[in-house]
């Protein structure tokens, strides 16, 4: 399902085969969906049986033994040339940091798409084109994980009176060739500049995305589920390895949460928490440096605390606090920018200079507890992220702004102002163990860096990375649409805070950016309702006082306007811009000598700070 959000984009204009499907495509899928809803309670108990010669899956897929006996005894090349036998086509993408792949004598290079790249996926079918695509580094078992997908998509037995999986396949093709035609009327309309027919075309893309969404649940309940369970069950008597049985168990773990399953689905191994943060650091590191010395991150590594596997999770974290603020010298920063208008998170900058953003300083942490065998978790929360370190009985979240602080959930629900909707979806202080989330955040630093620097094609570049790793990270899709914004794309830059608003209705600064989009339309009375909206999330979102106050001066209450400056003054008293612009309306002698005075004093002492609009 993962391919698909691509679609939300409104950018690649993709082909599929021609679908039988009436035109109210919409109406089918949510037939469909309700159809599938109405089965969850046997769907959810349901697990793969043996049956005569094989095994049944619980949309009733037959797989024979024998077969799977055969497949699991081939190698690499003999199980490639089945596929194609079975008139599958496969492509094999080389992994560069891998050249001793299972499959890397038959990949192609330099064709691997964006989406399969950034998603970290070793494999994937395709019911549109009969294709699989696999990583030349997969293992066996992965293309045998697909070609069983490719029997449910051929699987001709009814299950609640549907052919499931092909028939969800050929609604899932005709929403995204909805999504293609709509897009391309959109651009038609956009440059005709007939606004009216290009809204009604944008909702078409957010309905059908909407629908293509509610799908990826059903991905992992029935399609996943079935082919983890057998493996985990039954995998042993047709010859699974012990590596593929332990990562279907651990995925099996992932979905039973999700879903809330019974009984022995969700005997689980334990997590691992996330790993693979300094390769995946060094990769993106070797992407934009064009001359990357490892040096520094190789000695933080090597003079990393030893510890003995019998001291405390805090006490671990207070000796990784030393290392890091006290002998490093680390200082916390809340820029994405260094001293030298680079970015201030990646490694080799942040060892070099001592300082760095709190994304910066976590993926310290996260890479000292891949080497330290400690689990570690990527957490977010808004316009903030930190590590959880974990043991068998505790998780501890670890301020990366506060010298290490360790703090509760409930810190930053009261200082970041997180709403109890964003913690139930999973949104925020989430444990995150997967690279493509870890990664997304660093490409959305690497874009406002760029976007700083005012070069706005590399910001687009890496924002466009953010939302390839990340389709539900809505900040990627609302930090793009403030790029078009600056890009005089008004267009475009409403799209894209739709998409954001639509995965997170509360994500403060997409809502703060749509006001500012009505203010340049010139809109004042709905970019004061973003606003306000803004603010009764966040009461200290001071982008929000800033732009109400532009428009009650532009609309002479300036005694409103002035009080608006006062709030962010509350917020952060040493922004010196927001005093002279106080100076600058006022007409209250008292008040205007009050605060030249204060200002003078900053200046004098060189503490005034700059409001980051």
């Amino acid at each position: 399902m993962k391919k698909y959000f691509k679609y939300l984009l409104i950018l690649t204009i993709i082909g599929f085969c021609n679908p039988v499907l009436s035109n109210d495509v919409i109406e089918q899928s949510k037939t469909f969906l309700v159809w599938l809803e109405s089965h969850r309670a046997d769907i959810e108990k349901c697990t793969p049986t043996i049956v005569s010669n094989g095994y049944q899956l619980c949309d009733n897929t037959f797989i024979n033994k024998e077969l799977l006996i055969k497949l699991y005894k081939m190698t690499a090349e003999e199980l490639v040339n089945f596929i194609k036998s079975e008139n599958i086509s496969i492509k094999v993408f080389c992994m560069p940091d891998n050249k001793l792949g299972n499959f890397q004598k038959f990949c192609i290079p330099n064709e691997q798409n964006e989406a399969q790249k950034n998603a970290k996926l070793q494999g994937q079918f395709h019911p549109d084109t009969n294709t699989i695509d696999i990583q030349s580094d997969a293992y066996i078992g992965s293309l045998i994980h697909e070609y069983i997908h490719y029997l449910q998509y051929k699987n001709e037995n009814i299950f609640f009176g549907k052919r499931y999986k092909f028939e969800r396949a050929q609604i899932q093709q005709a929403l995204i060739k909805l999504m293609d035609t709509s897009t391309i009327e959109v651009e038609k309309y956009l440059k005709e500049k007939d606004d009216a027919n290009a809204k009604i075309h944008v909702a078409k893309v957010l309905q059908a995305s909407e629908q293509l969404m509610q799908y990826s649940p059903w991905q992992d309940l029935i399609d996943e589920r079935n082919i983890f369970l057998l493996y985990k069950n039954l995998g042993q008597e047709f010859g699974v390895s012990d590596e593929d049985i332990a990562l279907a168990t651990k995925n099996m773990g992932f979905i039973c949460k999700r879903f809330k399953l019974p009984g022995d689905q969700c005997a689980i191994q334990a997590e691992s928490g996330l790993t693979g943060v300094s390769k995946e650091v060094e990769r993106i590191l070797k992407e934009v440096r064009p001359k990357y010395s490892n040096q520094l991150l190789e000695k933080f590594i090597k003079n990393l605390p030893k510890f003995s596997p019998l001291l405390s999770l805090e006490n671990k974290i207070s000796r990784l606090n030393r290392y890091i603020f006290d002998e490093l010298k680390m200082k916390a920063d809340n820029s994405y920018l260094s001293r030298n208008n680079e970015d201030n998170f990646l490694p080799d900058s942040t060892l070099k200079f001592k300082k760095a953003h709190c994304l910066g300083i976590t993926l310290l942490y996260l890479i000292a507890a891949e080497n330290l065998n400690i689990k570690a978790y990527f957490v977010r929360a808004p316009s903030h992220v930190f590590p959880r370190f974990c043991d068998e009985t505790k998780c501890l979240n670890i301020e990366t702004l506060n010298k290490g602080l360790i703090t509760s959930d409930q810190y930053y629900v009261d200082n970041l102002f997180i709403t109890k909707k964003n913690i139930e979806e999973g949104y925020y202080l989430k444990n995150l163990a997967k690279l493509n989330d870890l990664s997304a955040s660093l490409y959305l630093g690497l874009g406002f860096v760029a976007g700083t620097n005012h070069q706005w094609e590399l910001a687009e570049y890496f924002y466009k990375k953010s939302i390839n790793n990340s389709r539900g990270f809505s900040e990627g899709y609302s930090n793009l649409a403030a790029i078009y914004f600056q890009q005089g794309r008004p267009d475009m830059a409403k799209t894209y805070l739709e998409i954001a608003l639509k995965i997170n209705p509360d994500l403060v600064s997409a809502i703060i950016n749509m006001g500012a989009l009505n203010q340049k339309l010139k809109n004042d009375e709905k970019a004061l309702d973003y606003y306000d909206k803004a603010l009764a999330i966040n009461p200290t979102a001071i982008e929000a006082y800033r732009k109400k106050a532009d428009i009650l001066i532009k609309n002479k209450k300036i005694k409103e306007a002035f009080i608006n400056f006062e709030k962010i003054l509350i917020v952060q008293p040493k922004f010196c811009d927001v005093i002279k612009d106080q100076i600058q309306i006022t007409e209250d002698g008292k008040i205007k000598k009050i605060k030249m005075d204060y200002l003078e004093k900053l200046q004098k002492k060189h503490e005034c700070l700059k409001l980051p609009l």
